[in-house]
């Protein structure tokens, strides 16, 4: 069965996941605080378990720097809840050093959410794919 790909447009997080169909979704959003951003909202089907693939880059487009995170993630949403089971650092996060920058994933409602945060004074593009699929 082929999966699905999926770029979320701009202004849009939000996909919804279907089980047992592997996907590809990416996206993008700046930042220009230190305010907890959602990057991508996966919305899950009742009783499924959620194995994910996450690339996180982010690039200061205001001055140098630059960051790259790479995680597995497994997340499960039980009777219209979800939880996330393990959030790995595949590979150590890499850090130029100059940007402050944090990735953070989280269980809101019956939903798995990738979250990032800037920092004030700092322009930060954002950029995420994710592979995954539910069962």
């Amino acid at each position: 069965m082929l999966g699905l790909f999926s770029p979320l447009q701009a202004g849009r997080t939000t996909l919804r996941v279907r089980a047992g169909v592997p996907f590809i979704a990416s996206g993008e959003v700046i930042t220009t605080d230190g305010t907890l951003t959602t990057i991508v909202d996966l919305q899950l089907p009742a009783d499924t378990v959620l194995r994910l693939i996450i690339l996180l880059a982010a690039r200061r487009t205001d001055a140098a720097g630059s960051a790259w995170f790479m995680r597995s993630v497994t997340a499960k949403a039980v009777a219209g809840v979800a939880a996330i089971n393990s959030n790995v650092a595949v590979v150590p996060d890499l850090t130029d050093g100059v940007i402050t920058a944090t990735h953070n994933a989280a269980a809101v409602g019956g939903s798995y959410v990738s979250r990032i945060t800037g920092l004030a004074g700092q322009t930060i593009d954002w950029a995420i794919t994710m592979y995954g699929i539910a069962t």
